[in-house]
């Protein structure tokens, strides 16, 4: 891979590069819109091997997390889960447990729901005693989500792809986690999460793409991809009425301070 022209360092701090079949091109256009670094995160049992060879496979450029998705909660049984990360092997690319949350888009049950709620708060307590942050998923659910985060005073980790409102962002912001804006902030009709991106502080924010998922304008509806993230960044950088160099620099070391990483080092 070729290294970028674009002089300022961009990081999607979400996608999941699995779902990718041309992952060589994929990752050199984001290279080529000068997206420095990414992380590819975990949703299933069986992630770990693929995940983390696509992470030797593009060392210094990928890191990953693991997690399971609430989608999964029903088939997926808690010893299962709790084995799963027992045995995890140790990772140096390994920086954080998602993502992880409540979905209650498709699941009305509430033997289903609490079942999401016993594998979160499994994860959750997983991640505060090993230390890692949290890539929180929440969808339907924004009340039940915070609820279990705050029995986790000590974890830290980011609501992503957040499409609540002001008033949510605080009570989340009031956690000590930040907010993460993918694509969404880019339709048109997305007036609360726009708000959103121009209030919260300078400290409290990322950008993704959620990739393959949520493209933003102008591609909306189109497969997604980590250089897109260039697009989602400079929108929100114009929200909030500065260059995109200093979103650029505020969103790395908003992630450095997040995840433990020294882009630097890497």
């Amino acid at each position: 891979m070729t290294s970028p022209e674009i002089s300022e360092n961009l990081i999607d701090s979400h996608c999941h590069l699995e779902m990718f079949c041309d992952l060589d091109l994929v990752m050199q256009r984001a290279l080529d819109q000068g997206i420095s670094h990414m992380v590819t995160i975990g949703t299933t049992l069986g992630d770990f091997s693929t995940l983390s060879n696509i992470c030797k496979r593009f060392d210094g450029y990928v890191w990953m997390t693991v997690g399971i998705h609430p989608d999964y909660a029903e088939t997926t049984p808690l010893d299962k889960v709790e084995a799963y990360f027992r045995d995890l092997p140790d990772c140096s690319h390994l920086i954080g447990v998602g993502e992880i949350g409540l979905d209650y888009l498709n699941f009305h049950d509430k033997t289903v729901k609490n079942q999401q709620k016993q594998l979160f708060d499994f994860q959750l307590q997983w991640a505060e005693d090993h230390n890692l942050p949290v890539v929180i998923h929440t969808r339907m659910a924004f009340q039940d989500t915070l609820d279990i985060v705050r029995t986790h005073p000590r974890t830290r980790g980011v609501f992503h792809c957040f499409g609540e409102d002001k008033e949510a962002a605080r009570q989340v912001l009031d956690c000590r986690y930040i907010l993460s804006f993918s694509g969404i902030v880019t339709f048109k009709n997305a007036k609360s999460v726009q708000e959103v991106a121009r209030f919260v502080p300078d400290n409290q924010f990322l950008v993704e793409t959620d990739a393959p998922f949520l493209a933003p304008t102008p591609h909306r509806g189109e497969r997604n991809e980590p250089a897109f993230v260039r697009l989602t960044a400079e929108f929100v950088a114009q929200l909030r009425g500065v260059s995109i160099e200093t979103l650029c620099e505020q969103t790395v070391q908003n992630f450095e301070n997040l995840f433990g990483v020294n882009l630097l080092e890497n």
